[in-house]
């Protein structure tokens, strides 16, 4: 959290949580599978675990739909 404007700050962070919950239920109910990618896991150490763990999702949902 930011040492400066930390009411703003926390009121932003708040807001966006709220909006990102709204939109992950609406997408799940409208029948998405969403996937959340957080930016400081694309890094160089840590970017081939994370596509390996989308892509396993990924093929689990491909799988689920030819059978």
């Amino acid at each position: 959290m930011p040492k400066t404007n930390t009411e703003f700050w926390q009121n932003k962070i708040e807001r966006n949580r709220t909006k990102d919950t709204r939109n992950y239920d609406e997408l799940m109910h409208a029948g998405w599978q969403v996937i959340v990618l957080w930016q400081c896991k694309l890094n160089k150490q840590e970017l081939e675990t994370t596509m390996q763990s989308v892509a396993v999702v990924l093929n689990q949902n491909l799988l689920k739909t030819i059978q």
